[in-house]
């Protein structure tokens, strides 16, 4: 069964830009038996353009987009469309398998599947008792 997360966007969503607007990416993360899954909206984004990292438990997704020289150089009336470099920083609910994270870009959407890390069986060990000697 699938679970959303759900938490406030100020909480630890963050879009930065470092150039131009902040380019807008709209996040949904969720959760299964077995692994989080996230995907992120990035129109007109290829896969050159798109980092994904694991840092200290949380996704780090950065990328940019150029604004292309042809729009320069037009005479436009109104530019809508988004351009600059952004940066999301999404805290993990869980521990992942790093080795077998996978990324995907299918129409303008990322889709990260984060496999969960698998907790090893406590071991029983058994413990000698020794007699004191005092």
């Amino acid at each position: 069964m699938e679970a959303l997360i759900r938490h406030s966007a100020a909480s630890f969503l963050r879009t930065e830009s470092r150039i131009g607007f902040a380019f807008p990416t709209r996040l949904d993360l969720s959760e299964t038996d077995k692994s989080v899954v996230a995907k992120l909206d990035v129109p007109g984004m290829d896969e050159k353009d798109i980092d994904v990292t694991i840092r200290s438990g949380a996704l780090v997704v950065t990328g940019q987009r150029e604004q292309s020289s042809e729009e320069k150089a037009g005479n436009y009336h109104r530019m809508e469309r988004p351009f600059g470099s952004f940066r999301r920083v999404v805290p993990l609910p869980c521990d992942v398998a790093e080795e077998r994270i996978e990324a995907r870009l299918n129409k303008g959407v990322l889709t990260i599947d984060l496999p969960k890390a698998v907790q090893p069986h406590a071991r029983a060990q058994k413990i000698a008792v020794t007699p004191s000697l005092f």
